[in-house]
Formats: C-alpha cells, sequence, structure tokens
C-alpha cells in the first residue's frame, strides 16, 4: 500500500522522525490548513474525476505523485524523467497539479522532509 493511501487511512505508523516528516507532506498536500476538509488540490482532483466518470485523479497516491512532480520541476535542478509538465499541460490548466501558493507550501514540507532525509542518510 502506497504511504499517502496508508497515512490517508489512519493506519497504524512506524513511529520515527521521519515517518513524521512525511506525514507532515500528506497534511500539506491532501488537508486544508486547519486539516478538516480535504484540500483544494484534492477537492479538484475530486471535480475531475467525477466530470471524467473515474478514480484516478483524486487517489491519494496520484495527488502526493503531482505534487511531488509540481516540486521537481519547481527544484533548481531540472529533471524531465520525473516531470512531464506541471505548469503547462492540460492537467496543469485543469487545475490537477498544485497552484501558486499551494507549491510554495507543498515545496517547503518536501525540501524539509527530503533534507533531514539527506542528512540520515549521510550519517550512516
Amino acid at each position: 500500500m502506497f504511504g499517502s493511501r496508508a497515512w490517508l487511512r489512519d493506519e497504524a505508523e512506524v513511529e520515527h522522525p521521519l515517518n513524521k516528516l512525511l506525514f507532515d507532506c500528506y497534511r500539506v498536500i491532501m488537508l486544508s490548513a486547519d486539516g478538516s476538509s480535504p484540500s483544494d488540490l484534492v477537492k479538484r482532483s475530486m471535480a475531475a474525476d467525477r466530470e471524467r466518470g473515474v478514480l484516478y485523479y483524486s487517489l491519494p497516491e496520484e495527488v502526493c505523485a503531482r505534487a511531488f512532480e509540481a516540486w521537481v520541476q519547481d527544484a533548481r535542478i531540472k529533471n524531465h524523467f520525473l516531470v512531464k509538465g506541471t505548469k503547462e499541460s492540460p492537467e496543469a490548466k485543469a487545475g490537477l497539479y498544485p497552484l501558486p501558493a499551494e507549491r510554495i507550501a507543498i515545496g517547503r514540507a518536501f525540501s524539509y522532509y527530503f533534507a533531514t532525509l539527506g542528512k540520515a542518510l549521510n550519517r550512516a
């Protein structure tokens, strides 16, 4: 099971500082600022699914993958293998990728998580 799906389902978590940071990423991506409802990104993804008659864009692993893709595109180092177009693609224009303010919050969460992960891996 994908971590984002397990987190959303309140599956038993393994206590670890890195996991807590990853869960912070999921919260920023999938929940409103006060944590009481789905984020606007999730709401737009759900609307796209309803419009298309599918269950795809709103799956937690897909929402988080698009958020990660946007973070990679916004990074100084470019990776065209991981990024297909989070700003100008039809999906981006439909609101299926984070919007500018969302990208900032998501970027902060991902940057902190991956910086901490990198430090932990370098100590090993």
